[in-house]
């Protein structure tokens, strides 16, 4: 059992100051063997251990299930919807428990955008639904005391939301960061909408490209980078300057590196390899990227560290 190997892992007392697990499953891996029962599995363990993000879930359009999904069962356009059901339901249930959740998204930004759309317009509703049942205790004067607070719309989200080995454009960086913003309160927003303005100064202007700096704080969304993804997986000229462009478009307090090794005996290499890459990209020194990069991850994990 892969969850359950991961548990052992980051128990083992050699490594549990410095090792998180992390639960769920991987949209390459929902057919044939996704078992009936693995979310309510999946709630289980979770609750059981508290210091468990959840991860790694997502979208991809190119795994290989999906190009081989039978016919009989809909072919791909069922795959990529048994991927968004997957998805969704893990991802609701990290917001539930309140717990971090690392997201693999292949050529499938605008869909990821549009369920989230999706979840924030459910949420949006809970909220109607629960003013118009607390006007109508009021008119009714019927006693109120044990009713339940407003539902908070950021409540609908996990804690952090971390854009795993990112592929996606500087644009659809914009995007989640957009849609971030349309979640917080309307002083939360005055208040990035000043930062804003502050940051459109001269400087900036006669600098083109400078670096977004620290902006909404606690941040809802990361963007990690990983040198085997982002680097040695994307050899083309265009995916090379659109990868640099996307690390640009992120505000640095939202940066992480990432080593996405499949040997525990790469991950220091590994991520070494993608804070090389990031400081190339900021034009940070290394010293200050490894530093950067380890408080932003401490900070997504805030929720269970």
């Amino acid at each position: 059992d892969v969850w359950q190997s991961t548990l052992n892992y980051s128990a083992d007392p050699s490594r549990r100051d410095t090792t998180l697990p992390a639960l769920g499953v991987h949209p390459w891996y929902l057919y044939p063997d996704l078992s009936p029962s693995y979310l309510s599995d999946l709630e289980s363990l979770l609750v059981q251990h508290p210091r468990a993000i959840v991860g790694e879930i997502g979208l991809c359009k190119v795994a290989k299930f999906v190009r081989q999904y039978p016919a009989d069962l809909g072919g791909k356009s069922a795959a990529l919807e048994l991927q968004r059901s997957v998805f969704r339901d893990q991802f609701l249930l990290a917001a539930k428990l309140r717990r971090p959740v690392s997201v693999h998204c292949v050529q499938q930004h605008g869909v990821l955008i549009k369920l989230f759309k999706e979840i924030r317009e459910g949420a949006l509703k809970a909220q109607r639904r629960w003013k118009k049942a607390q006007k109508k205790t009021k008119e009714d004067a019927v006693d109120n005391s044990d009713a339940q607070l407003a539902p908070k719309l950021a409540d609908a989200f996990p804690t952090a939301i971390a854009m795993h080995s990112y592929t996606g454009t500087a644009h659809h960086v914009k995007d989640l960061l957009a849609f971030e913003q349309s979640l917080m309160p309307a002083c939360r927003n005055s208040e990035r909408s000043a930062r804003k303005k502050q940051g459109n100064n001269e400087e900036g202007k006669k600098n083109p490209d400078a670096l977004p700096d620290q902006d909404i704080v606690p941040p809802l969304f990361y963007f990690g980078f990983s040198h085997i993804v982002n680097v040695a997986m994307c050899s083309s000229d265009k995916s090379r300057v659109q990868n640099i462009e996307a690390i640009r478009a992120v505000p640095m307090n939202r940066l992480l590196a990432e080593s996405d090794v499949h040997s525990t005996a790469d991950v220091k290499s590994g991520t070494a390899g993608a804070i090389a890459y990031l400081s190339a990209a900021t034009r940070m020194s290394l010293v200050d990227m490894a530093d950067m990069t380890s408080k932003n991850a401490l900070e997504y994990l805030r929720s269970v560290g």
